[in-house]
């Protein structure tokens, strides 16, 4: 703990904030395996987005879908952190830091629930894609020490 009262310090959140990552990076991998198992995946580029039936409004909806999920992915990684981070440092706020690390995440995971259920809807292996660029990103935002430690208290 640190010596400013109960307040964690930069290696408890760490830990934290790694555990999470590694919890929320799991579940992605849990999501293809259920989208597998559940509905495998056509592997033919005629079925695409509208999935068995050819029906263009599931086809439209997959696409929407599938933008949703892309949008959700690349703004956690590039918008939503970085702009808890420069707060947190503003403010001197690790737990600021902190929740922007989850809420990236969890912006992340989205992406690969989306795909999830693109998955379900069209069984086009398209969807994995989505889910891997999700896995990427969350590996990606592997929380490091000096992102944390520069939202901390300057002495």
């Amino acid at each position: 703990m640190s010596s400013s009262g109960n307040m964690p310090d930069i290696d408890t959140r760490l830990r934290s904030l790694r555990i999470i990552w590694a919890a929320i990076l799991a579940t992605v991998f849990l999501y293809a395996l259920v989208g597998y198992f559940q509905s495998p995946p056509v592997l033919s580029w005629r079925v695409g987005f509208a999935g068995e039936s050819g029906s263009v409004a599931l086809g439209l909806t997959a696409g929407v879908l599938y933008l949703v999920g892309l949008l959700a992915v690349s703004a956690a990684s590039q918008l939503l952190l970085r702009s808890f981070l420069r707060r947190a440092e503003a403010e001197q706020n690790p737990a600021l830091a902190q929740t922007g690390f989850i809420v990236a995440f969890v912006a992340c995971e989205a992406g690969a629930i989306i795909g999830l259920v693109i998955l379900f809807l069209t069984k086009s292996w398209v969807a994995f894609l989505l889910m891997a660029i999700s896995a990427m990103m969350i590996a990606i935002l592997w929380p490091r020490r000096d992102q944390l430690a520069a939202a901390g208290y300057k002495t």
